[in-house]
């Protein structure tokens, strides 16, 4: 029979071999469960994240979605993106392999699933895998690791509780001794306090330091993303200042050569101008595409003219490489004529996707067709260039790539233009897809949600509804530095009729109302950036000398801080160069105190310049009357000198324009008839020729249409350009 210290000593071996099996299992199939739980939770949430982007999808495209591979993997290896030793596969409802990404290392794995669904019925299936390996390389680890303190265990509660007992056998023997090993225990209790004081105190100073690395990165991040911003603003600046100057001279060189050839060149210079401050801002903004903040702008506008002033900007390109530039409508019905989107996005996205197909056509036609289905328009931009094979269709909406990188490349370019477009196309709610095959030309098509939206009415166009210059009898303090802006800035105000008084930076504009008084001046132009004093310290200055004094803000800064900026330091608007005339002109009119009274149309019959002997083919429009000389007169402020030249001017270098019209009609060449429209449509406007500048609108409007009409139209617009012709030579303007 086993005595009671024997009876005690077996019972704690056997404690202490099941404390030490319950911490050597415990630890690795905790970290199993954990591990485990962690990957299956982070599949299952990949798996929905995705198959709700997918669902939308093809929603979107309930036909054809399984064929668009590139855009399913683009979708798939979308945040959250699969990491190495995962794989997601894409299966149809009868269990077909579709498409996947990603693959699986050899060993255990673990699988999620999630169906997809259009209009409520599955019609496919997403699978995501990850690998085990981790998670049973962890679990060997940390059961070596459970085995060790295992032992620990083990030995330390077999080993601690009997020589306590055999300390207590002694001490019933010998009292001095009992008395000992007591205070020992007491002893090994304070050290073993003590131990687990300093680990905790090592313990809070690692946290603490760790909290204090984790603080400075995130300030170190933070300044960096301040000086991006700071890059940003700077760069916006300084390549908007030449912008400016350059749509700025553009627009003084249409006002001083209307009716010449230099007009339309000038108008396509400030077009381009145009165009090249809205790539400029997406470049600006590439960081925001990528963190997707890029912000939308949905508003109704009119498609076609957007659409035409993408062909037109591009146009010259393709005459000069005697390429046939075609547009037409196939949509049956046709499309809405304003539509619900963003006219400046849509418009990029086009003059993208044909400045790369003239680029790279040497002959024959690019031709852009706009169809219909439903709410969706389809833009097909088709050339016959030299095609292109998959690998290189595979590389064409990466970042910084081209069908050609190497060093002896034929066609320059960044390489960004069909990346930020099919960004900015996913942003509209929509894509871009390529087809070509070598030696076959290539075809983009573009497809975008625009639903009919309604009727809108040009700004510019209501400034115009008033004959005459809108700023008459407007002194006008103007703030600016650079000697260009000045002269481009006071062509505007002095066009418009007003005076401007020049600061050459914000303390001379400070004096000047000091000195003069704020009553002096009916509004205030100031610039931004300024030597001396900018222009907001100079703001809240003129704001404490004459409160009531408005001061709109003119600067290159197109950031939306800068005009927070502005308008916290007493600025009652915020206007962005490039500025557009029409925005300043409203703009000064808006914040005024006293608006100037807009010039009325006169309530007596206007003078008219009637063809007294009509030319021969113009029996049309025999005794219509042309030319209205009073408007005509009002619009040149009476200047007959200069009303004579410019009559002059159009009858020498349109003289050839009926034929040129004819001449196109019988080759069938709708873009040299549309070409001779436009340029007709400015000259009629130019000298009060309403009827000459309504049939040159019908006729533009015919071809943009692709209507059977434009020939007959055209035609009649060579008779109607035949009568003014010879209204306006010399030896038949009667001037009164």
């Amino acid at each position: 029979m086993m005595t009671p210290p024997a009876l005690l000593e077996k019972t704690v071996r056997r404690v202490a071999l099941g404390v030490a099996l319950l911490v050597a299992l415990a630890i690795p199939a905790i970290l199993f469960v954990l591990e485990h739980h962690d990957v299956s939770e982070s599949l299952e949430f990949k798996a929905r994240v995705k198959a709700s982007a997918l669902s939308s999808m093809i929603a979107s495209n309930p036909e054809t979605w399984m064929f668009a591979e590139n855009r399913l993997q683009g979708l798939i290896a979308r945040e959250p993106v699969p990491l190495e030793d995962e794989q997601v596969r894409l299966f149809d409802k009868q269990d077909a392999l579709i498409t996947e990404v990603g693959s699986l290392p050899s060993g255990p794995s673990m699988s999620r699933s999630y169906p997809l669904y259009d209009a409520g019925q599955e019609v496919g299936l997403l699978v995501v895998s990850g690998s085990l390996g981790h998670v049973v390389k962890g679990v060997l680890i940390s059961a070596m690791l459970g085995f060790v303190l295992g032992a620990v265990v083990y030995f330390g509660m077999k080993w601690l509780p009997l020589r306590a007992l055999r300390a207590a056998t002694e001490a019933q023997q010998r009292a001095e001794t009992s008395l000992q090993a007591s205070l020992q225990n007491v002893a090994e209790r304070e050290a073993a306090e003590l131990g687990l004081k300093q680990l905790n105190e090592e313990l809070e100073r690692r946290v603490a330091q760790r909290t204090a690395e984790m603080q400075a990165a995130l300030e170190t991040a933070e300044r960096a993303n301040a000086a991006k911003g700071v890059f940003l603003a700077n760069m916006s600046h300084e390549i908007r200042t030449p912008i400016s100057a350059v749509m700025g001279l553009a627009r003084i060189g249409m006002r001083q050569n209307v009716g010449r050839k230099t007009e339309i060149t000038c108008s396509q210079i400030l077009d381009a101008g145009k165009h090249l401050l809205g790539v400029v801002n997406d470049i600006l903004d590439f960081s925001r595409i990528e963190a997707g903040k890029l912000v939308i702008d949905p508003r109704s506008f009119h498609l076609a003219d957007t659409v035409q002033q993408a062909v037109d900007i591009v146009a010259d390109r393709a005459r000069a490489k005697d390429l046939r530039l075609m547009v037409e409508y196939i949509a049956v019905p046709p499309a809405p004529t304003f539509v619900i989107g963003d006219a400046l996005r849509l418009g990029q996205i086009l003059m993208n996707l044909l400045s790369n197909a003239i680029k790279f056509t040497e002959f024959g036609e690019v031709r852009l067709s706009i169809d219909c289905h439903g709410d969706h328009v389809l833009f097909r931009v088709a050339d016959s260039g030299p095609g292109m094979t998959s690998e290189q269709m595979s590389r064409l909406f990466k970042p910084f790539e081209q069908a050609d990188n190497t060093l002896t490349r034929k066609f320059g370019g960044s390489g960004l233009g069909l990346a930020i477009s099919r960004d900015l196309a996913i942003l509209m709610g929509g894509d871009i897809a390529v087809s070509s095959a070598v030696g076959q030309g290539s075809v983009f098509t573009l497809h975008l949600p625009l639903p009919a939206g309604e009727p809108v009415e040009d700004a510019a166009a209501t400034l115009n509804t008033a004959e005459g210059p809108l700023l008459i009898g407007l002194c006008i303090l103007a703030a600016e530095d650079v000697e260009v802006n000045r002269v481009i800035l006071e062509d505007l105000i002095t066009t418009q009729g007003a005076t401007v008084v020049w600061a050459h930076d914000g303390q001379q504009a400070v004096d000047l109302v000091a000195s003069r008084g704020g009553g002096a001046f009916d509004v205030v132009l100031m610039d931004i950036q300024m030597p001396v004093m900018d222009g907001y310290d100079a703001t809240l200055r003129i704001r404490v000398l004459a409160p009531q004094l408005p001061v709109i803000g003119l600067t290159a800064h197109a950031m939306a801080e800068e005009r927070e900026r502005c308008l916290a330091a007493g600025m009652v608007a915020h206007l962005t160069k490039p500025i557009d005339p029409d925005v300043v002109v409203a703009t000064i009119l808006e914040h005024v105190t006293t608006r100037p009274p807009l010039p009325l149309l006169s309530s007596a019959m206007p003078e008219t310049v009637v063809i007294a002997a009509p030319a021969a083919g113009a029996a049309g429009v025999r005794g219509a009357a042309l030319i209205d000389q009073g408007k005509l007169r009002a619009r040149y402020q009476y200047r007959q000198i200069f009303i004579d030249k410019l009559l002059a001017t159009i009858a020498s270098s349109h003289a050839d324009s009926p034929a040129k019209l004819r001449a196109a009609v019988a080759a069938g060449d709708t873009e040299a008839i549309r070409f001779v429209a436009h340029a007709l449509k400015g000259i009629g406007g130019s000298i009060e020729a309403a009827a000459l500048a309504e049939q040159a609108r019908i006729t533009e409007d015919c071809v943009k249409a692709g209507s059977g009409e434009a020939s007959q139209q055209a035609l009649k617009l060579a008779e109607v350009t035949e009568a003014v012709l010879a209204l306006i030579k010399p030896s038949a303007v009667a001037v009164a």
